[in-house]
């Protein structure tokens, strides 16, 4: 008893912790923390940042030992010792150390595009899950007039009122309205399941069925300013550009001389010489067309982010234009919509004989029919304004 107990606690707590999704916010919030390729961007960005600190410091110092011997009646055995480090010109590190710091912020930038790109996909199921609760709970309405019909015509036809055609319409209005609800139910299922697995797994009861009101764009130029510098996809082709300019630096840098100093010990058999050592390097072949290269690679950087900014500018712009152009269709199908809403006008005139059954079930189709049309510009709506409004997730 006290298990079964414990187990019913167990549910309930799990159930609520499921059923605490009051909005798109909460379930966004979830997913941040439970998707498990997040998780795996997480452990590369921690990768990426050890990778992008390597390679700016001094080089390994050399250590030397040697042992020199000659004919045993006129020489004397020699043993040397020897530390070197080798030391690119000065400018080198620094140029070095700002590439690892711009390195490290693109890979936080590469984390955050994927970032966005899980959330904003996530968003978009649970906006068209949001267009099957409202499918599923105005087929449900349907559902019930279309049960309640087929009960009233059953009657008719057991007293003789009706003949069998007109008994089989209504029937088989009913299984098309049940084909219906069970396809909606059927893509709301997936959803679900599409919603659990971004989550990591875990399952999200998402019963939500009205949108999150979003600001109207009026200025897009000062939107879009704005908008812009939010951007991770650009902010990243910026550094990339930095990188480059800072490669130019480098390979500059590294065509000057490099030195080396060392302490150098010998010992002989009567004494012992100690030094230091000191060289240079003469740059000559080694680091040859390395500068060229790089600034061709600053003009590509800077070609390639034009680009892009073209390409973005272009895309949201398109957004923008279609959300207003929806909006205005939305505005007309919500008019129409309101001035039919007439269900059970229609329902009392085929009962009073002042309409057939096959007028009512035409007019009830084309009714239900625009609802769904409604709904789906609706959604489409939002899906564009999620797209909008990416940058806020």
């Amino acid at each position: 008893m006290k298990r079964e107990i414990l187990f019913v606690f167990i549910l309930f707590i799990l159930n609520l912790s499921v059923s605490a999704q009051k909005s798109i916010d909460d379930v966004l919030k979830n997913i941040e923390k439970n998707n498990t390729s997040l998780k795996a961007l997480k452990t590369k960005l921690e990768a990426n940042t050890y990778k992008a600190n390597t390679g700016k410091f001094l080089s390994n110092p050399t250590v030397s030992v040697g042992y020199n011997w000659g004919d045993k009646e006129i020489s004397e055995e020699k043993t040397s010792y020897g530390v070197s480090q080798a030391i690119d010109f000065p400018t080198t590190y620094m140029y070095r150390s700002r590439k690892s710091e711009l390195r490290v912020e693109n890979a936080k930038q590469e984390y955050e595009i994927s970032r966005l790109n899980v959330l904003l996909a996530s968003k978009k199921v649970c906006i068209n899950l949001i267009y099957y609760n409202l499918l599923d709970k105005a087929y449900e309405v349907r559902l019930k007039n279309a049960l309640s019909i087929v009960d009233i015509y059953k009657k008719k036809f057991d007293v003789g009122e009706i003949n069998k055609i007109e008994y089989n319409k209504v029937q088989l209005n009913l299984s098309r309205v049940e084909s219906k609800v069970s396809k909606i139910k059927s893509e709301k299922e997936a959803l679900l399941n599409l919603l659990k697995k971004m989550n990591g797994g875990i399952s999200i009861s998402f019963d939500i069925d009205r949108y999150k009101l979003v600001k109207f764009i009026e200025d897009f130029k000062k939107w879009y300013s704005k908008t812009k510098n939010l951007s991770p996809e650009l902010k990243y082709l910026e550094r990339n550009i930095e990188l480059s300019k800072q490669d130019v630096k480098l390979k500059l840098a590294l065509s000057l001389p490099k030195f080396s100093i060392g302490y150098t010990e010998e010992h002989l058999s009567k004494e012992t010489m100690r030094g230091v050592s000191f060289g240079v390097s003469i740059p000559l072949w080694e680091n040859k067309n390395t500068v060229k290269a790089a600034r061709a690679e600053v003009k590509y950087a800077d070609s390639y982010l034009k680009d892009a900014e073209m390409n973005h500018y272009t895309k949201f712009y398109n957004l923008y234009e279609k959300a207003n152009k929806l909006r205005e269709t939305l505005k007309g199908y919500r008019k129409a919509i309101k001035n039919y809403n007439s269900l059970e006008l229609l329902e009392k005139s085929l009962f009073a004989k002042e309409i057939s059954l096959l007028e009512y079930i035409v007019e009830v189709d084309y009714y239900y029919d625009s609802l769904s049309q409604l709904y789906e510009v609706e959604k489409d709506l939002y899906i564009i304004e999620s797209d909008l409004f990416m940058y806020n997730l």
